[in-house]
């Protein structure tokens, strides 16, 4: 039996931990193991055995609104992975509780995380949550017209377009689950959105809209305009694009509307934790439990 020792808020061991994750999920992380550089910030708790770390869960804090304009801090779970040789150990389970203790003594309300593998975290103490990702699909009555929001990639916005979708962010309500991201910086950042090569914006005067992988992943746009924007982006596709955006209350009679609690990307659900038991009156539990919590695929971890 291996002794494994764990740590806590670990920090300048990046490489050694990117050689890990780039072991576990290769398809993912190699590049990065490569550069010996992490993609976004994090607080890192390892497990290792002989000074080598095996096992690592990485923890992302940031802000969400509850609905009514104030902020709380959940902290996401993300990168967790033990190396192939010592799984069944109980590794994942430790760090994860080792980084609940540490959410609750710095002030994390929750902690919420993406997966599929939902007994690893049930042992744990994290719960599937089952509150829908609103997902469009357009009707077969795809409109005729010309698009006007012509797509760019994230690399090509100019620095006033990046400005005008950064204010139509600001100007949304401050739905339940939407992420108060900094300029620039961590994870929840626009800097890292606009930054991926991948993403597409669809921007006018009406508002803006983000495709990543193939989803409409958010849409905000002056609320009387926001239907008209949304069959604009939709019609540069000849096959349905899914959609999953905040603040959008699609016509009916033109859009299909399919709530799911999984994420279009990779068939996950958010499972949650709390640091400490919520009061039935606290808006955020209620709001979970009412289903009406979003989890915004655009700062997905």
């Amino acid at each position: 039996m291996p002794e494994i020792k764990y740590h806590s808020a670990v920090t300048g061991r990046d490489p050694e931990i990117l050689q890990l994750l780039g072991d576990c999920f290769p398809e993912y992380w190699s590049d990065h193991a490569a550069k010996g550089v992490f993609p976004h910030r994090e607080v890192a708790f390892i497990a290792e055995n002989e000074g080598v770390p095996v096992g690592h869960v990485g923890v992302m804090p940031f802000k969400v609104f509850t609905g009514s304009g104030q902020t709380v801090n959940l902290a996401g779970v993300a990168s967790v992975a033990t190396h192939p040789q010592y799984r069944g150990l109980g590794i994942a389970g430790a760090l994860c509780r080792m980084a609940l203790d540490w959410g609750k003594t710095n002030g994390i309300v929750a902690m919420p995380l993406f997966t599929s593998l939902f007994s690893v975290y049930e042992k744990s103490g994290w719960q599937v949550c089952n509150s829908p990702l609103q997902t469009v699909r357009l009707a077969l009555r795809t409109p005729s017209h010309s698009p006007e929001a012509v797509p760019k990639k994230a690399s090509e916005l100019t620095a006033a377009e990046q400005s005008m979708i950064m204010a139509f962010y600001a100007k949304q309500p401050p739905f339940p689950g939407k992420v108060q991201r900094s300029a620039d910086g961590d994870f929840h950042s626009w800097g890292r959105i606009f930054r991926q090569p991948d993403y597409r914006f669809y921007l006018d005067a009406d508002g803006y809209g983000l495709e990543i992988e193939g989803v409409l992943a958010e849409l905000c746009a002056t609320p009387e305009r926001k239907n008209e924007l949304l069959r604009r982006i939709l019609s540069h596709h000849h096959a349905p694009l899914d959609c999953a955006a905040p603040c959008l209350t699609p016509d009916p009679r033109e859009f299909v509307l399919t709530p799911s609690p999984t994420d279009p990307f990779h068939g996950e659900k958010p499972m949650w934790n709390w640091t400490a038991a919520p009061s039935p009156e606290d808006e955020i539990s209620r709001t979970l439990a009412e289903g009406k919590f979003y989890f915004p695929l655009a700062d997905k971890f």
